[in-house]
């Protein structure tokens, strides 16, 4: 009975010493992402009032290319040699390298493509929550889209296609997950996505951004290697702000074209028409099948367990609630704003 007793006491030691720990390690993480993520917008707000200013012409008529053009010089220029350098001192594991078959490869995508089509659904439910009772228009509400749809190929290829994807993997994966994995697989899961997901700073993304930044989290630390995750991060983002883009842009000029009775319309808008919505029937049989997928190996996906026995609430909590995750909080709860509280304040001043 008396070893039972001081075992019970030594475990239960052992577990306030990793929690303190864990709050250590993800408080410090926290408060280094939050001046990250203050730089970045910072850097944008900075830059777009001087532009404005300066060159409000060209701003005007080139709005989207000075978009990507401050996403590149926020995030990729400046946001992630200021993020790497502060996050020098927290010690980093080095993860085992292992290989995935082509099969797997495919598997992934797959899964990935699920957990696109379930969490853009949530989470376009919660956006248009946000800003269609206020009276705010579609175009409004979706400033991104907008931004994706009436940008140039080429620029939004290079900024979303290839950029966004190594950056934010080396961000969001390589940086975070290096340093919460010896608190556990969960805790780096769990800090990775939901850092991810906030950074968005919109519902429209929120939802499918964690679960994707959890899943990414989950095959980097399973394979060591963030060429697969950047692999996978580029697939999705070329499949969506690329290719989608641009065939939804061919179907809307073929819509336009025909009018509202459809007499006008061309063969080659026809075609615009079919290849677009041949695509979207593809990207849903993938969703579907993604979402079995994921139903099916649901049991693959089982972490192991906190080294001090600590369970997933437990470990969440201690993660989330750290005084640096309440820093980090600030400036995304303030992306937030901005994106939903702009469009509705101005419909109110130009009423």
């Amino acid at each position: 009975m008396e070893t039972n007793i001081l075992n019970t006491a030594a475990d239960e030691a052992g577990g306030a010493g990793e929690k303190e720990r864990l709050q250590k390690t993800a408080g410090g993480l926290g408060w280094r992402y939050a001046i990250f993520a203050i730089a970045v917008i910072g850097i944008q707000i900075l830059v777009s009032g001087v532009v404005s200013a300066v060159a409000p012409r060209w701003a005007e008529a080139n709005i989207s290319l000075f978009q990507f053009l401050l996403i590149i010089l926020s995030v990729d220029i400046i946001g992630f040699p200021l993020i790497f350098i502060l996050s020098k001192k927290i010690p980093a594991a080095r993860l085992e390298s292992r290989n995935l078959g082509f099969g797997k490869l495919i598997v992934c995508v797959l899964m990935g493509a699920g957990i696109c089509g379930a969490g853009g659904i949530i989470g376009n439910i919660f956006h248009f929550a946000l800003t269609l009772p206020f009276g705010v228009s579609m175009d409004d509400a979706n400033q991104l889209g907008n931004m994706m749809l009436y940008s140039d190929a080429p620029i939004r290829i290079l900024t979303v296609g290839i950029l966004a994807p190594i950056f934010e993997e080396l961000i969001f994966r390589k940086l975070l997950v290096d340093r919460m994995i010896n608190h556990g697989e969960f805790a780096a899961i769990l800090m990775s996505g939901l850092m991810f997901g906030l950074f968005h700073g919109n519902f429209s993304q929120f939802f499918f951004a964690t679960g994707l930044g959890m899943f990414w989290a989950f095959i980097y630390i399973k394979t060591g290697k963030i060429w697969y995750t950047i692999l996978f991060h580029m697939i999705v983002n070329l499949s969506s702000s690329v290719v989608t883009v641009y065939l939804s842009q061919g179907y809307l000029q073929a819509l336009q074209t025909a009018g509202e009775d459809m007499t006008g319309m061309t063969q080659e808008g026809m075609l615009s028409m079919l290849i677009y919505l041949g695509w979207m029937g593809i990207l849903l049989v993938c969703c579907i099948a993604g979402i079995i997928l994921l139903i099916v190996n649901r049991k693959k996906f089982s972490l192991n367990a906190n080294a001090a026995g600590m369970s997933k609430k437990e470990v969440a909590g201690s993660a989330l609630s750290s005084k640096g995750m309440l820093l980090y909080y600030i400036p995304c709860i303030i992306l937030f704003l901005m994106a939903y509280g702009t469009p509705i304040i101005n419909l109110f001043v130009n009423k």
